[in-house]
């Protein structure tokens, strides 16, 4: 299945080069890439692997109540994500945000497959390396605060019924690799690759003793304008 998921990936980015290689472009000359703020839209798939892999059961205690949380496996997913940056010349600094919608699974009867939603805002820094002029390969390093909201995965009663949602909470780090090619001094295409180490530490409002671990590699694809 994850040989598959990385075929996928690969097709993707082949893809793209394709367009990237057919574009048209302007008869002028290409007159360089401007500086200054940016907004990119991007298609994302995420690949997810950690300890969300339905083999982990906490308990809160609140008071009286005991709460039970279900750490479901939570599967590969698609979704969109968000830019706004400025460019100075090699360097690039940009908030972002992603979401992508995915499904999970579990050996709990009483609650069987359930969705998720994995959110991430960025804080990264691209630098260019390599540059030729239209195609600008970049390196990625950065952090992050995600949170992955799960479906009936809370029970209140002991595990007789899973009908609470659970958000998990936490922070990460980034590094990636990518290219932009532009097609105009202000229009590009993007493609890129992010691996974030996700580390969760709260969830439910509860405080998750050890916290939980994600990664999760982010195939990026989409266009972006320079101001």
């Amino acid at each position: 299945m994850v040989v598959n998921k990385s075929k996928q990936a690969a097709v993707a980015i082949c893809l793209l080069s394709c367009l990237i290689v057919v574009c048209p472009t302007r008869a002028e000359e290409f007159r360089g890439v401007k500086d200054g703020y940016y907004l990119a839209a991007m298609f994302v798939y995420n690949q997810m692997s950690g300890d969300f892999d339905d083999s982990i059961i906490y308990e809160s205690v609140d008071e009286a109540n005991l709460d039970l949380f279900n750490v479901p496996e939570v599967d590969d997913g698609a979704g969109f994500g968000l830019y706004l940056g400025r460019r100075l010349d090699r360097f690039s600094f940009e908030i972002g945000y992603q979401a992508t919608f995915h499904g999970t699974t579990t050996v709990i009867p009483e609650i069987g497959k359930a969705d998720a939603m994995y959110n991430v805002v960025d804080l990264n820094v691209k630098v260019d390396i390599f540059a030729q002029g239209r195609l600008r390969p970049y390196l990625l390093l950065g952090g992050g605060i995600p949170w992955l909201t799960i479906e009936d995965s809370k029970s209140p009663d002991d595990g007789v019924t899973w009908n609470k949602d659970v958000r998990y909470v936490g922070a990460c780090l980034n590094a990636g690799v990518g290219v932009a090619y532009y097609f105009d001094s202000q229009w590009a295409l993007t493609a890129g690759l992010i691996h974030r180490w996700n580390w969760f530490t709260h969830g439910g409002g509860a405080h998750l003793i050890g916290g939980l671990e994600e990664r999760t590699l982010s195939l990026t694809t989409g266009l972006a304008y320079t101001f």
